[in-house]
This record gives C-alpha cells, sequence and structure tokens, in this order.
C-alpha cells in the first residue's frame, strides 16, 4: 500500500470524526431548544438534521474520499404537539400553545448512536496510525 493510500485512510476517517462532531451538535441543540414555543421566526423550533453524503474523488475516478455533511436542515416529519395552556404568552385564541417536533427519547436515542459512529472512526483513525506507523518503520530498516 502507498504511503498516500494509508494517508487517505487517515483522511476518511478524520472526515467521518468531523461529520459525527457535527451531527451531535446538532443533536444537542435539539435537545436544548425542544422547549422553545418561539423562535425569531414566530413559530416554534423546528428540528434539525443532518444529511451524510459520501465524498468522492471525482479526478481519481469515483473513489471514496471520506463523508461530507449537509446541514443543518429543518426536519418537519414530526409531530407538532398543542398543549392546552391559556398562561402563556405563546397561545393561540383557544388557549393552545404548538410545541415544537422534537421528541427527546429519540434525540437521546441519535446521540447515543452518534457517539458510538463518532467512537468507531477514533478506532479507524487509530488503525490506519498504527499501519502508517509500522509502513514508514518498515521503509526506514
Amino acid at each position: 500500500m502507498s504511503l498516500q493510500g494509508m494517508l487517505g485512510g487517515l483522511d476518511i476517517a478524520a472526515s467521518g470524526l468531523a461529520a459525527e462532531r457535527r451531527h451531535m451538535s446538532v443533536i444537542t441543540q435539539n435537545i436544548a431548544m425542544a422547549n422553545v414555543t418561539r423562535t425569531l421566526n414566530g413559530g416554534p423550533y423546528v428540528r434539525k438534521t443532518v444529511i451524510f453524503r459520501e465524498a468522492l474523488d471525482r479526478a481519481m475516478g469515483g473513489r471514496p474520499e471520506g463523508v461530507e455533511v449537509e446541514g443543518p436542515v429543518e426536519d418537519r416529519r414530526g409531530e407538532f404537539v398543542r398543549v392546552f395552556d391559556p398562561s402563556s404568552p405563546d397561545a393561540d385564541k383557544d388557549g393552545y400553545v404548538t410545541r415544537s417536533n422534537v421528541n427527546l427519547v429519540y434525540e437521546m436515542l441519535d446521540l447515543v448512536i452518534a457517539r458510538r459512529s463518532y467512537e468507531a472512526n477514533v478506532a479507524t483513525f487509530r488503525t490506519w496510525e498504527n499501519l502508517a506507523r509500522r509502513s514508514i518503520d518498515l521503509m526506514r530498516s
């Protein structure tokens, strides 16, 4: 394996680390904003998510080069719950407040999955790093 190939493996693992770090950041924002009933746009907070895409090296014939992250983007798939709370300044004329579509159980599960993916990328990075060190040592001897 060439040195460039080994460094490419490190780059792929590093892109996975950066992607999962960004994913975890969006999840923690969702958790923090779960009870916000009025944003600057006027409505309740809308859950955010990220979209992962495989990054390909177009010049090299489509070889995988890691992962790219798009987002955060709004995810309106969840249910916006209406709660009767006439004392809230955000209540409508019938006394209902619309809450965000953030499901805390889902966010916590997503956070566990993202953390495990991050840990897997750390292990991959360390494996590639050890492989690169051993290869360099072999080239020296």
